[in-house]
C-alpha cells in the first residue's frame, strides 16, 4: 500500500509537471484566448481531481498506518517505562542489600561461630564417650591379664611345690627307709589289704 501511494503521487507529479512547464509566461498587454483559459482551467481541474483522489487514497492508507505506528510508539514507550521501573526497583533492591551488607556479614559470622561451637561440643562429647569406652576396655584387659597372671603364678607355685616336695622326699629317702617301705607294702599285698593308691 505504501508503494502504491508513492507511485500514485509520482504519477500525478509527472503528469502535472509538463502541463505547468508548457505554460508560457504572459506577455504584458496581450490577452489570452478563451480556449487557452479554458485549457488552463481544465488543467487545474484535472490537477485538483488528481490531488483530491490522491489525498483521499492517502488518507485511507496513511491514517491506519499512522494509527498503527502511533500505537507501536505508545507500546514501546510503555515497555520502556516498565523496563525503567524494573531497573529502578532492582537498583533499589541492590542498594538495600548493600546497606544491609554489614548486618548480613555480622549475621553470617555469628552463624559460623555457633556452628563451630556446636561442632566442638559434638567432638568433645564423642571424644569423652570414646575415652570412656577405651578405659572400660583397658580395665577388662587388665582384669583378664591379672587373672591370667594369677593362674600362671599358681601353676608355677604348684610345680615348684611338687618339685620341692619331691626333693624333700628324695632327700629323706635313705636305703633303710626304702627297704622298710617296700617291706610294708609287700606285707599289705600279701595280707590282701592293698593300699588305696595301688587299687586306684
Amino acid at each position: 500500500m505504501k508503494r502504491f501511494s508513492a507511485a500514485l503521487v509520482l504519477a500525478v507529479a509527472l503528469l502535472a509537471a509538463p502541463s505547468f512547464a508548457a505554460e508560457e509566461p504572459k506577455e504584458e498587454g496581450k490577452k489570452e484566448s478563451p480556449i487557452k483559459e479554458v485549457s488552463i482551467l481544465w488543467k487545474w481541474a484535472n490537477f485538483a481531481i488528481l490531488a483530491g483522489a490522491l489525498g483521499y487514497l492517502s488518507s485511507k492508507q496513511i491514517a491506519p498506518l499512522l494509527q498503527k505506528r502511533s500505537e507501536e510508539i505508545t507500546a514501546g514507550l510503555a515497555a520502556g517505562e516498565q523496563a525503567k521501573a524494573a531497573a529502578e526497583a532492582e537498583a533499589r533492591a541492590v542498594d538495600a542489600r548493600l546497606a544491609n551488607l554489614g548486618t548480613e556479614i555480622v549475621k553470617l559470622q555469628n552463624e559460623a561461630k555457633e556452628a563451630r561451637e556446636r561442632e566442638a561440643t559434638r567432638l568433645q562429647r564423642e571424644t569423652a564417650v570414646e575415652l570412656e569406652r577405651i578405659a572400660r576396655q583397658a580395665q577388662v584387659d587388665l582384669d583378664s591379664a591379672a587373672k591370667q597372671s594369677a593362674l600362671e603364678v599358681r601353676s608355677y607355685a604348684a610345680v615348684k611345690a611338687l618339685e620341692l616336695a619331691e626333693a624333700k622326699v628324695k632327700a629323706g629317702m635313705t636305703p633303710t627307709v626304702q627297704a622298710a617301705l617296700i617291706n610294708n607294702f609287700v606285707k599289705k599285698v600279701a595280707s590282701g589289704s592293698e593300699p588305696a593308691e595301688a587299687r586306684n
